[in-house]
């Protein structure tokens, strides 16, 4: 690696890539040095890895300005700042996760500073985080002063934010809920006497909907509310669409492969289907707490913005 200052894009891995930004028109190049750490162990992240995800929190910094580095190797960083549409919705939560995983002083990068004796370094990369930490808490506040005013205006422009998010999700997710419950429970039903039995049906999606988005949202709360823990979820959107998917399917499948058998009540005598409950709880459970807290994948809006 070779560096000529402790900052962000103070060496040749981050100088070079800092040219592929003067060809970018959309944040692509950004995500991915970001998002190629996520996830990793510490340990296992090679330094050129670790230099771009620095280099890549730092433009992060930049659009929201706060940058940390201001000189001739951040003229790039500025004109693609001025060039392309604002950053997505979640990427600071994103660039501080990435940048902790990069410069863990577990990583080979942190371990070649040490090994240099300078200390620059770890005090350069504390800068950038803080950056990052003042940004992440100015847009928390914007968001909050954006559902404040939304009363009078209606929902705001920019319905990513996280907590208009949870709002949408919340009525929106429960519908998807209601419909899917009906479905279900259609389909499990194996006697039928009138209009009683379609009330009583929809009755019961309306409060199986009810409680389970209510459930969901507190399960999951530390999904919302922890910075670690939040930056994954937006950052790995596709275990949401999974989550949608295979709970959905599952119930579908444990519902129309569950044996039948004969039950006698005071209406008479009908077959019932023996399904396994708590197996169809689970399945329910990861659908509902996937559609609660369901988020696009960041490859696809990038993808889809291209």
């Amino acid at each position: 690696m070779g560096a000529w200052s402790a900052e962000p894009f103070g060496n040749d891995t981050a100088a070079d890539w800092a040219w592929g930004l003067a060809e970018a028109d959309n944040w692509d190049l950004v995500l991915d040095a970001l998002i190629a750490v996520l996830g990793e162990d510490p340990a296992n992240v090679d330094a050129d890895l670790a230099s771009l995800a620095i280099a890549a929190a730092e433009v992060v910094a930049h659009a929201f300005g706060r940058p940390t580095q201001v000189d001739a190797y951040t003229e790039g960083v500025s004109e693609f700042i001025a060039r392309v549409p604002s950053p997505p919705d979640g990427i600071v939560p994103v660039a501080l996760t990435a940048l902790g995983i990069a410069a863990s002083p577990r990583g080979e990068l942190a371990e070649l500073w040490r090994e240099s004796g300078d200390d620059e370094w770890a005090i350069a990369t504390g800068r950038v985080r803080d950056s990052l930490l003042a940004v992440d808490g100015a847009v928390a506040v914007d968001h909050a002063a954006e559902v404040g005013s939304a009363s009078e205006g209606g929902l705001p422009p920019r319905g990513g934010t996280l907590v208009v998010l949870a709002v949408v999700q919340f009525f929106v997710g429960g519908l998807v809920l209601f419909v899917a419950a009906v479905m279900l429970i259609f389909g499990a039903a194996t006697y039928y006497d009138g209009m009683l039995s379609l009330i009583g049906w929809v009755v019961a999606a309306v409060f199986v909907a009810v409680v389970s988005m209510i459930g969901a949202f507190v399960i999951g709360l530390p999904v919302r509310l922890v910075p670690a823990v939040r930056s994954r979820w937006l950052a790995h959107g596709e275990l949401t669409v999974a989550g949608v998917v295979l709970g959905f399917v599952g119930c579908v499948i444990i519902i129309a492969v569950a044996p039948m058998s004969t039950a006698t009540d005071e209406l008479g005598t009908y077959e019932v289907r023996d399904t396994n409950g708590w197996v169809l709880l689970a399945a329910w459970s990861l659908f509902a707490i996937s559609v609660a807290h369901f988020v696009l994948p960041l490859r696809w809006t990038r993808r889809a913005a291209r």
